[in-house]
């Protein structure tokens, strides 16, 4: 047989020009498709990247304090408010004769004025107070600020009846000595359910302080032991102050006038009210529900 050359054995025929053109097209789209997922997870992982960063940056610390808040927020001014009003309703209530009446007068309608301002700052208890449930907690709080509203009405009607005795004119009639009476009994009335009102507010301070104090055995039996001689101090006053006798409109025999003694044994019978109602809400609320 002849020998074959072996540079002129037939190389393999071309492809088919169309049957490549078929499988490039089948192709793209698929890479298409891929390479377009693949972007948008690396888009997505950068995005993610980047929030990681703006969010470590705002937590580190940059070594500058933070700015100063300008002026008083608004929770700061109702408290401002009220501590005015404590304080100008304790001076009020010392009144006596010769303690000058028409300063009493005047310094009574500023009281009536942030009564007003007081009730207006606070006017989303007014909207809410036949909304929702009420459970005891809320129906004490609220209960006793309905009170205390009207007690403080009544202390400012009964005012205005006896206005002339230190303004020059009259709203309406006498009998004066009528009025006067029913105007120290709706402030007797004010004094105890504000003391109870305060009360009410101070439960979760005192909560707070006494969970601070509950891994030191000695002091907290210290503090106990303060809370019973503010009950006792609280208790004193009330007697020695005739405040029951102005509850009931019961006779009081006149007593010499000491200013001192007079704003410690209210402050006292403050402080022995925001101790029995941190014990009564501490009785009535469920541990499990008490605020942290």
């Amino acid at each position: 047989m002849p020998e074959q050359n072996l540079s002129e054995r037939p190389s393999k025929p071309p492809a088919d020009p169309a049957q490549g053109a078929v499988g490039q097209e089948r192709a793209t789209p698929r890479a298409a498709a891929q390479g377009a997922a693949a972007r948008e997870r690396a888009a997505r992982v950068a995005a993610a990247r980047a929030t990681a960063a703006r969010v470590a940056a705002a937590r580190r610390p940059t070594g500058r304090p933070a700015p100063a808040r300008k002026g008083l927020g608004k929770r700061e001014f109702k408290i401002g408010v009220d501590v005015l009003m404590l304080v100008l309703f304790l001076y009020l209530m010392s009144y006596h004769p010769g303690g000058g009446l028409l300063l009493h007068a005047y310094l009574g309608c500023a009281l009536f004025v942030l009564f007003i301002l007081h009730h207006a700052l606070n006017w989303n208890w007014h909207r809410t107070l036949f909304q929702g449930k009420y459970n005891l907690r809320r129906s004490l709080t609220s209960g006793t600020d309905v009170l205390l509203l009207g007690a403080m009405v009544m202390a400012m009607v009964s005012s205005w009846h006896i206005a002339s005795m230190a303004l020059p004119f009259e709203f309406l009639p006498p009998p004066r000595n009528t009025w006067r009476d029913l105007h120290v009994t709706a402030t007797a009335w004010c004094f105890v359910l504000m003391a109870f009102h305060l009360g009410l507010h101070l439960h979760n301070t005192i909560t707070k302080w006494e969970r601070q104090l509950a891994a030191q055995r000695a002091l907290r039996w210290v503090f106990k032991l303060f809370q019973v001689l503010l009950l006792l101090g609280a208790g004193w006053s009330l007697w020695h102050n005739n405040v029951g006798h102005d509850l009931l409109m019961l006779p009081v025999r006149p007593a010499a006038f000491n200013a001192l003694a007079f704003y410690l044994e209210h402050l006292a019978i403050i402080a022995g009210f925001a101790v029995l109602t941190h014990g009564l809400l501490s009785a009535i609320t469920p541990p499990r529900t008490r605020s942290k």
